[in-house]
């Protein structure tokens, strides 16, 4: 084997599995329709979206460039924070204050984004989160416990 080889990544195996297992296990449960879903619907998608960017990753993307572990594994930390941090400003602050807090700093933080850029895309995105999950979907989230 030469050296320019590509090694096997393992994580793109590993959540090709998941993807796969996530599929088949939501055969078992109804799926309905796009205008009718049922409870199975958005964890099939969510398991084809996984299986599809996995393979993605596993045979196209980052041939032989493999970024700093300690890089990477300090921005998978940072997230899971700010993901902890957002459950529990949920019911504190509402829904439009943790997804404005989780986007801002997300942008901010893991992005790399300036905070003009950070607090603008924010807006937009908690917008439009609002818009899909509160108004088109009806969704009731928690609201604000500080602010009510």
């Amino acid at each position: 084997m030469e050296k320019s080889a590509r090694k096997l990544d393992r994580s793109a195996v590993v959540f090709i599995a998941l993807g796969l297992f996530v599929i088949i296990k939501t055969q078992q449960m109804q799926i309905g329709s796009f205008t009718e879903p049922g409870p199975g619907l958005y964890p099939l998608l969510v398991g084809a979206v996984l299986f599809v960017l996995s393979c993605f990753s596993l045979f196209v993307a980052g041939a032989d460039t493999e970024p700093d572990r300690t890089a990477r594994s300090r921005y998978v930390y940072l997230v899971l924070v700010i993901l902890v941090a957002f459950r529990l400003l949920l019911p504190l602050v509402g829904y439009t204050g943790a997804v404005s807090f989780l986007f801002v700093v997300l942008l901010k933080c893991v992005a790399g984004q300036k905070w003009p850029f950070s607090l603008i895309l924010a807006g937009v995105f908690t917008a439009a989160t609002y818009l899909v999950f509160v108004q088109w979907l009806a969704i009731v989230f928690p609201k604000a416990a500080l602010f009510p």
